[in-house]
């Protein structure tokens, strides 16, 4: 538990010194909390750690190693199955490969980033969804269900019985055109009226 206030108290001196231009210093402290983080198991905040010293490097055009610390943010995030920090990294890859000059791999890291993206829009939108329908579902007043039989008229009976002739007489006429095999959804309407 002390280690992990240490390694806190070095990102955030890491964090203190970049914003002062102190950039060695920041890279010093970045990568020693990153370390302890690594040590006690903190997986998310090695990912977090990463993350400052690459931004950093790459403040200071120190692309190399800023692609290496973003590449070890993602290798950890797949491993967490963290989509927001995947998205993270794989634009901040897409950037420093631009500037890079490599665009295949500052479009690839582009596309992963989309891919991550729009799976994580659709996983939140079903999850909203499914939240909806169980609120929607709990609202609603019990289902009742009543079956009424109707007896048909006379005249709804003649109708009724002229319009399945008509109805088979047509039906036969298509059969001998066409076939039954392409007739099949018209004989099953058939049936069910």
């Amino acid at each position: 538990k002390d280690q992990s206030k240490i390694a806190i108290s070095l990102s955030n001196m890491g964090e203190a010194m970049e914003s002062k231009g102190q950039m060695e210093k920041a890279n010093s402290n970045y990568k020693k909390a990153l370390e302890m983080y690594n040590e006690i198991g903190e997986l998310n905040r090695v990912i977090l750690c990463a993350e400052h010293l690459s931004v950093s490097l790459k403040k200071q055009n120190r692309l190399d190693e800023a692609i290496y610390y973003a590449k070890l943010g993602v290798l950890l995030s797949e491993q967490q199955n963290q989509k927001k920090n995947l998205i993270n990294g794989h634009l901040h890859l897409a950037e420093l490969y631009q500037e890079k000059g490599e665009f295949k791999q500052a479009i690839y890291h582009q596309k992963v980033m989309s891919q991550y993206k729009d799976s994580l829009f659709t996983e939140k939108n079903l999850t909203a969804m499914a939240r909806l329908k169980v609120e929607f579902d709990l609202e609603l007043p019990d289902k009742r269900e009543q079956i009424l039989w109707v007896e048909m008229t006379e005249r709804q009976e003649e109708m009724y019985a002229s319009y399945q002739v008509q109805l088979k007489k047509w039906l036969f006429r298509k059969i001998e055109q066409d076939g039954v095999s392409t007739q099949r959804l018209e004989i099953l309407e058939a049936i069910l009226r």
